[in-house]
């Protein structure tokens, strides 16, 4: 007796060839809020890749440049507030991560909200689509994703075709071609 095993890869390629979403799993975006499968994803793409933790990373207290040449800190946090020599402690650093994370949330209920309000049907989302969204725009920045050709996918309701156009959204070195990746496979969980 033969049984049929199917790697994760294969049935994520299944997902996308066929892009299957049950209308009960969707919900109203604007009213969403990251799982803990968004919380854990930040904190392995976003941590210190010196101090892995299981399935997640400690915080880099130390600011350092990122490959982008940015000043950041803790996981994943940029801005004016970030200098050279600048140290935090790991309380410091989750602060600025919900601060982040819910900044990057808030955009995305925005444009979801004024999705809504043009009577799209595409604000319905499911909990890994919310969670890939908002991952793209905590590494991306709002502005960035709501011009993006991906989201326009979104918005018009082609699904498989945003779900193809996240891998190439702004991946220009292998470490944002894995995360892209996730975030697709993600999208599409």
């Amino acid at each position: 007796m033969s049984r049929l095993i199917i790697k994760e890869s294969e049935l994520s390629q299944i997902r996308k060839m066929y892009l299957i979403e049950n209308v009960e799993d969707k919900k109203d975006g604007t009213t969403m809020k990251a799982s803990q499968v968004f919380w854990d994803f930040i904190k392995f793409e976003e941590g210190d890749p010196e101090k892995p933790n299981g399935s997640i990373k400690e915080p880099v207290l130390k600011a350092y440049k990122d490959t982008s040449d940015v000043w950041t800190i803790g996981y994943g946090h940029t801005g004016k507030d970030v200098k050279p020599g600048l140290v935090i402690n790991k309380e410091q650093s989750l602060d600025l991560l919900y601060k982040d994370a819910s900044e990057a949330a808030d955009c995305v209920r925005r444009f979801l909200g004024e999705w809504k309000e043009l009577d799209l049907e595409t604000y319905m989302l499911t909990q890994g689509q919310f969670d890939s969204l908002v991952s793209l725009v905590f590494n991306s920045g709002c502005g960035s994703v709501r011009m993006s050709r991906f989201i326009q996918y979104i918005k018009s309701g082609q699904n498989k075709k945003a779900t193809e156009s996240i891998l190439k959204y702004k991946a220009s070195n292998n470490g944002l071609k894995n995360r892209r990746k996730k975030e697709s496979n993600m999208f599409i969980s």
